[in-house]
């Protein structure tokens, strides 16, 4: 909520000196904001979550080789044992487990981008709103200028009229 407070209060000042065409920009800008950025980087972590989930199905082969050197060598262990090993897993079946893991990584996914989308329409409205504001309180002084104007000519008449011995 303060990243929001603190966007709108930046677009008002920006905005104060805008005119109606930088609307547009402003509102394209949204991709550049922290907080949708943070929505995005939530985003492509579960993308990089759902790949590890199907990595982690694939076939594994592990290759190595074993040494073992005994000091005190007896008829049970031998001086020195040494070996190449390969071994190699797959889960061929696993009573779909696998298959509930996937679409729960789908769901979420589907889940933080339309988050990440709401933000973006959230910022956007915000946006817009402060921009209209803005927009409303420049007519609102310009009418008030205006006034004062016809006030201060107003007194000026009744003065002269006043100077005069009209009034």
């Amino acid at each position: 909520i303060r990243k929001i407070c603190a966007l709108v209060l930046f677009c008002w000042v920006g905005i104060a000196n805008a005119t109606p065409q930088d609307l547009k920009e402003l509102v394209q800008n949204v991709a550049q904001n922290p907080l949708f950025l943070a929505k995005d980087s939530q985003t492509q972590a579960l993308k990089k979550e759902k790949e590890a989930l199907y990595n982690e199905y694939l076939p594994k082969v592990a290759l190595g080789y074993a040494y073992q050197s005994t000091t005190n060598p007896d008829i049970f262990y031998p001086t020195r044992v040494d070996g190449a090993f390969l071994e190699a897993q797959w889960v061929v079946f696993d009573g779909l487990k696998r298959e509930g893991k996937f679409d729960i990584a789908n769901y979420k996914l589907k889940a933080k981008e339309s988050e990440k989308q709401s933000t973006k329409e959230q910022i956007q409205l915000k946006i817009i709103q402060a921009y209209f504001s803005a927009l409303s309180v420049e007519s609102r002084l310009l009418a008030l200028d205006n006034q004062q104007k016809e006030l201060q000519e107003s007194i000026y008449k009744y003065q002269r009229f006043y100077d005069v011995g009209l009034a």
